[in-house]
């Protein structure tokens, strides 16, 4: 595991793993949530999140497009985006 997914890791039992009482959707009650979009939008989890989602692209030289659902990963298709402007253009 290199060191970007290291960080990631440690930002996410930091932010997203919760514990205590909720009653999710499902009606079930649970001691645990996962809420990653809490790491999603921490401005180091979402540096991280873009960085690793553009490497993953790169491997992937005829995808013209990136798409995302409209609830979870919009933010992290933009911040893709972004981490590719940055490359190509230097800003």
């Amino acid at each position: 595991m290199n060191a970007r997914r290291r960080k990631l890791k440690l930002i996410l039992k930091d932010k997203s793993i919760l514990f205590g009482n909720f009653a999710p959707a499902s009606g079930k009650e649970s001691s645990c949530y996962v809420d990653a979009r809490l790491t999603a939008l921490d401005p180091e989890g979402s540096g991280l999140i873009s960085r690793m989602f553009f490497e993953e692209l790169a491997g992937w030289p005829d995808a013209t497009t990136t798409e995302g659902s409209a609830l979870g990963a919009v933010d992290a298709v933009e911040a893709a985006g972004s981490e590719g402007s940055v490359r190509a253009f230097g800003r």
